[in-house]
Parts: C-alpha cells; structure tokens; sequence
C-alpha cells in the first residue's frame, strides 16, 4: 500500500466478549486514527467521514504514534494479567496483588518507550485504569478470551514488543518476562 496510504490507527475503551460467533459489550468504545506526522491529510479524514457515517466514535488525536503506545501500556498490563490469572476486570481491579502486578506490567511499557521517542505518563497508567475500572466487572480481555478459548495469544504484540525494547535498550522487564513466560507455558498446555 505505501507509507502514503497509511493511516494509523489505535481502538479502545470497550469491553467486547466473544463467545463462538456472539459479541456482548458494555460500552462500544471508539477509533482513534492518524497520520504518523500529525497531518490531516484527505485520505485520513475520508476514513474518519466514513466512520462518522456508521456511527462509530472516531477521534483524531495530535499524536497517533503516542496514542498507540499507550494503548499498548493498558494492553500489555490487563491483558496478560487476565490471561495468567483467568480473572476478568473487576477481578483485577478487586484484587491489590492483581492490581499492581498490572501497573508494574505498564510501568515496563513506560520504560522502554521513552528511548523509542515516546514520553508514556504516570497520569495514563492512572487513567488506563480509571477506564478498566469503567469495563464490565465480569468483561475479560481478548486475551484472556483467548487462552478460555484455546487460540493463539497477542502476547508476542504486548509483552514480547516490551521484552524485545527492553533487552535492545538495557532496560529490565521482569514482569513481562514472568507474564510472557507463563502465557506462552498456557499455550503449550494446549498442544
């Protein structure tokens, strides 16, 4: 397609469950799309129109780049938190263990970015789970909705991207070490 052709992308803040082929869902959440260098070029605000037309929430933030790695935070703190634990939201968010281990996860996320040129913030962390606190109690996330289900996880994308930077930057990820290494043993329960 191109790099011209490329339009960024990043969706969040719902809490879909798949069960087979049925979706349930508390709160639908929306697109955040962009242009890596901020522009808003015709292309990028034709896929906004056209899902405006849809109805579906779509939001153009000053930076996409940013607005990927932080939801790249949340995703590699809930979602391999649920995984291992087979917990839901509110089972994170009721559980202080649970609760901190998914911070920690983040904090990694934190680290590793800043030498990649991206500044992650206490305050996200803080609104990230503000927002999962929001989700469904008994919503579980993708990934967790996956290892229930026996199918191939994202953790390469969430954890395995955190572990990669930090190796490549000297920067420790214990925690997503731990959280990589225990979904991947989940995943080879399987075989």
């Amino acid at each position: 397609y191109g790099e011209k052709n490329l339009i960024y992308c990043s969706v969040q803040g719902m809490d879909a469950t798949r069960t087979g082929n049925h979706v349930t869902y508390q709160n639908l959440g929306y697109a955040a799309v962009g242009e890596k260098d901020g522009s808003q070029s015709e292309n990028l605000l034709a896929v906004r129109d056209f899902l405006a037309s849809a109805r579906l929430d779509c939001r153009i933030p000053e930076d996409i780049r940013h607005h990927q790695w932080s939801k790249m935070m949340l995703n590699t703190g809930i979602n391999q938190v649920t995984a291992v634990y087979g917990t839901t939201y509110g089972g994170v968010m009721s559980d202080p263990k649970l609760a901190a281990l998914t911070r920690a996860a983040m904090k990694e996320v934190q680290a590793v970015a800043e030498p990649e040129g991206v500044h992650l913030t206490d305050e996200e962390i803080d609104d990230w789970l503000k927002l999962v606190a929001s989700l469904a109690p008994d919503g579980t996330s993708s990934m967790c909705q996956d290892t229930r289900s026996r199918r191939k996880t994202e953790v390469g994308l969430f954890g395995g991207t955190t572990v990669h930077l930090g190796r490549r930057h000297h920067i420790p990820t214990p925690v997503n070490d731990e959280l990589v290494k225990r979904i991947h043993e989940i995943e080879a329960s399987w075989e």
